[in-house]
């Protein structure tokens, strides 16, 4: 009952309508980023592994970083020996883009049902390894 009057005392506050918004759009940011990230992890856990050729490589951003998000445009042949073109996005260490040139080779994991749907299997280099 709190939370009705709550709403129809402020109604007529301009700002009422900005925390609003702005609680939608944090909601949604989320709830994308979750989707995104279990998309990705369909793909790690049941995708099959497979040998792609680099097509293209796009940068996304990344400033002065010493890392880059790139996007790759990959031709691989799944297990069918059916050839597929698909594009992928990862991120890579500025001192590594040579092996991400076309023509190189990267490994990739596809979904057998969505071999459209691909991620670059290489390890984050914002991840720290430890010797």
């Amino acid at each position: 009952m709190y939370i009705v009057k709550f709403i129809t005392d402020n109604l007529t506050d301009p700002f009422f309508y900005v925390a609003i918004f702005v609680m939608f759009f944090f909601a949604y940011a989320l709830i994308s980023i979750h989707l995104g990230d279990m998309k990705k992890n369909k793909v790690r856990k049941y995708g099959d592994e497979a040998i792609g050729e680099v097509l293209d490589i796009k940068s996304r951003s990344g400033g002065n970083s010493g890392f880059v998000n790139v996007e790759l445009k990959v031709l691989y042949v799944d297990k069918n020996n059916n050839k597929h073109v698909s594009k992928g996005v990862t991120v890579i260490d500025m001192t590594k883009i040579q092996n991400f040139q076309p023509g190189n080779k990267v490994n990739i994991k596809y979904i057998i049902d969505n071999p459209d749907k691909i991620i670059i299997n290489i390890p984050s280099p914002l991840v720290r390894r430890s010797s």
